[in-house]
């Protein structure tokens, strides 16, 4: 455990060395946010004068945001395997696997970081949030899993990848569709049914469905969805690191 500490603590050192890195990572969430809710509110408030587009969609721009911090980790990982920095990991007296789980924690850590600088802009942008310490705390339980999932399978692609190219373009056919068949941009109540039922199943949507119900209704919060959005972003949570597990192993056993 003490490497997995190490390793972490030394990766964000560099991100907070790389002022281009830490800035842009910073950056990206307030476009995001800027784009489809600002960008959109004029079109989707609709006659409704209590509707506010930035709070239904801040949810699912912290999930958006979460998905292109793992594709960024992911790109880092395959940068240190390009330039042979994994392989300086295999020969030190460290666990096998330790690597893996600092640089999965590294991308946890820096996706908090951009998800309160997308939910403190959102405030300042007119987002109407009930944040509680219970609201909070379930929220973070609900990143957490979702990062897990996805940081694996981030992880498992660049793993395989021979180069940047081939990752990025095999990263973007989840990364799109993890936002758009989703509920993050609008309500999957009135699509057709096939659509409604990707939607339900996309591990987004889980997230996006428990942030709403923990900080825009949390007057009112459900606690028998909640556990099944839990158990359900536990489950890929698992699998995203099962998935990385298994292609680093073929790194340290094959390389």
């Amino acid at each position: 455990m003490s490497a997995v500490v190490l390793i972490w603590k030394s990766n964000m050192k560099k991100y907070y060395r790389n002022k281009m890195e830490s800035i842009g990572s910073l950056i990206q969430p307030i476009l995001w946010l800027l784009i489809f809710s600002v960008g959109m509110s004029s079109f989707m408030s609709g006659s409704e004068s209590s509707f506010s587009y930035m709070t239904f969609v801040l949810p699912g721009m912290i999930g958006f945001t979460l998905v292109s911090a793992c594709v960024n980790g992911g790109t880092a990982w395959l940068s240190d395997r390009m330039n042979g920095v994994v392989k300086t990991y295999q020969v030190a007296p460290i666990s096998r696997f330790a690597p893996l789980m600092a640089n999965v924690f590294t991308i946890i850590s820096k996706s908090i970081i951009q998800v309160v600088i997308i939910v403190l802009m959102g405030l300042l942008l007119g987002a109407s949030l009930k944040i509680t310490l219970m609201s909070v705390f379930f929220s973070v339980i609900l990143i957490g899993l979702f990062g897990f999932g996805f940081a694996g399978v981030a992880l498992y692609f660049s793993s395989k990848a021979s180069n940047s190219g081939a990752y990025h373009m095999v990263i973007f056919m989840f990364q799109m569709p993890l936002l758009f068949f989703s509920n993050a941009l609008y309500s999957a109540e009135q699509l057709p049914t096939l659509l409604k039922i990707i939607v339900k199943i996309n591990p987004m949507s889980s997230l996006i469905s428990g942030l709403r119900d923990l900080l825009i209704n949390s007057g009112h919060m459900n606690y028998p969805a909640l556990i099944v959005q839990i158990g359900y972003l536990s489950i890929f949570g698992l699998f995203g690191l099962f998935i990385a597990k298994k292609a680093y192993s073929k790194i340290v056993w094959n390389d």
